[in-house]
């Protein structure tokens, strides 16, 4: 009895210790992100270029060097000041985000770099209640001097929730306006029905997950016996 005890146990151990390692690993880019603000737009250039990944090789990514910023890859405001909202398109877990700032105008020495964001509140929203800043976030970015690419800036978040996430922009490296190149986010989506288990997982999210269904088949042929 006492034997069967132990792997009736260990069975269990299996069990929860895959599907908790499969929730934990599975953290990864958050897709199809949209993105609005209030800040005026300078002609020829699209809000939606600081989510689709534009100017970054493959595609929306949380690693990499982006190109030069333009109006084909990067987002410039005629204002200095505003908000970024970002869509999540469902509640997320959020681990943290990776942020490209401009480099505009990288030709001009005079001007490069001096439209990126600076000062900024990071602010989070869950089901549409209001904004909360995000403690321990970071409240500026540093001013893009390269004139080849743009460095990643990757930022770590606490335990939020959320579906919504605010840029409450205060201020650039004092330019005349400010601009974005990218901005991509890192994060597991909540699992609210059952549905949302059908989905395909991750390779590694699916490996995990079958150490946890041997243990269930461990335990099932620990009862039979």
């Amino acid at each position: 009895m006492a034997g069967i005890t132990r792997r009736s146990g260990f069975g269990v151990f299996l069990f929860v210790a895959g599907m908790f390692l499969a929730r934990a690993v599975s953290a990864s880019l958050i897709s199809g992100i949209t993105a609005s603000t209030d800040m005026t737009t300078e002609v020829g250039y699209a809000l939606s270029n600081i989510v689709n990944g534009s100017g970054l090789s493959g595609g929306p990514a949380l690693t990499g060097q982006h190109e030069n910023a333009s109006a084909t890859n990067a987002w410039l405001s005629t204002d200095v000041t505003g908000n970024v909202i970002f869509d999540l398109g469902d509640s997320y877990h959020l681990a943290g985000l990776t942020l490209w700032n401009t480099n505009w105008n990288h030709t001009q020495p005079s001007k490069k770099g001096k439209y990126g964001m600076d000062e900024v509140t990071i602010l989070y929203s869950l089901h549409g209640s209001a904004f909360t800043a995000i403690g321990g976030a970071a409240t500026s970015f540093p001013k893009q001097n390269s004139t080849s690419h743009i460095s990643p800036v990757t930022l770590s978040f606490p335990a939020i929730t959320a579906d919504m996430v605010k840029f409450m922009i205060q201020g650039n490296h004092n330019g005349p306006a400010t601009g974005l190149a990218e901005v991509q986010f890192d994060g597991t989506r909540v699992i609210k029905y059952a549905t949302d288990l059908t989905r395909v997982p991750e390779p590694a999210t699916l490996s995990l997950m079958g150490v946890g269904l041997a243990g269930f088949g461990f335990m099932r042929r620990v009862k039979r016996s």
